[in-house]
């Protein structure tokens, strides 16, 4: 099957999706943050735990990046080639975007003339509701989650701005399939989620 792509601002609950997804299709999952987590470690940072992006050295660690894009060229070439393979969700920020053929940016990508379209999936949540999420998830308070969430949107934003020319959380023209997950939990996602591809494929 086509290989299915998740994104979506932080703590909106695509890890839990790509989950469920993979479980109901018997396939791979594969995320660009675990891949920039593992090029993190190989510089010298200490991975701990699914809150690490909300640390001190996550931040620092996006700072780097932001320096120097090599870090994220080579994790979007390796979800690329992955994507291609068919038969994986992944979870990536940026996938949709240069996928869709309507990537514009300054930085030409290698493969993407010849990349295969996957099912992109944009999920959408307030940022009151995702600090909720986080506070549940990293057992800390909403005055902290709401500054976490709301200093890795512009990070992110600025990052993705920078490296690709991406409105990323702006421009959802690309996406195949988008779900409001205001006022439904991760459960219901997920149903809507594989009802949603098993009618596409």
């Amino acid at each position: 099957m086509k290989g299915i792509i998740l994104s979506g601002m932080p703590a909106v609950g695509k890890t839990t999706a790509a989950f469920s997804l993979c479980k109901e299709f018997d396939i791979d999952y594969h995320s660009g943050g675990d891949l920039l987590k593992e090029l993190a470690k190989k510089k010298g940072y200490e991975i701990s735990g699914s809150d690490w992006w909300d640390d001190v050295d996550g931040f620092n660690f996006i700072q780097n990046r932001m320096k120097d894009f090599v870090f994220d060229r080579w994790v979007d070439k390796k979800l690329l080639e992955l994507l291609n393979q068919g038969n994986v969700v992944i979870t990536s920020y940026t996938l949709p975007w240069l996928i869709s053929g309507k990537y514009k940016g300054k930085v030409p990508f290698p493969g993407l003339s010849d990349a295969k379209q996957g099912i992109s999936v944009w999920l959408e949540a307030s940022i009151d509701n995702r600090a909720k999420r986080l506070c549940t998830r990293d057992n800390i308070d909403i005055d902290k989650a709401m500054k976490i969430v709301k200093d890795r949107d512009s990070k992110n934003q600025e990052l993705y701005r920078q490296l690709y020319d991406i409105d990323f959380g702006q421009d959802l023209s690309v996406f195949d399939l988008t779900i409001d997950t205001n006022d439904i939990d991760i459960n219901e996602v997920s149903k809507i989620l594989i009802k949603s591809i098993n009618e596409s494929i």
